[in-house]
């Protein structure tokens, strides 16, 4: 079993109505075997250059991640 810290932005109203974004965090756990990783929207290449250049700045680290999460047993 491997543990997550899950973050999310919940819209709340305080006390005199106003609204504010809210910081939730919680520890998830999960069994690797029983999760998989979705990746979405990786492009090879786009018709926008900067947006080719933000993709290829980030793929290296989504491909090691992948690769340590496929290590771990889950499905990719």
């Amino acid at each position: 079993m491997y543990s997550l810290l899950l973050r999310r932005r919940e819209l709340t109203t305080d006390g005199d109505g106003y609204a504010n974004w809210t910081v939730r965090e919680e520890e998830e756990s999960f069994n690797p075997s029983e999760s998989a990783l979705i990746i979405v929207d990786m492009w090879d290449r786009h018709w926008s250059s900067g947006a080719t250049a933000r993709c290829a700045a980030i793929a290296d680290k989504i491909d090691a991640a992948a690769r340590r999460a496929r290590d771990r047993g889950l499905l990719i």
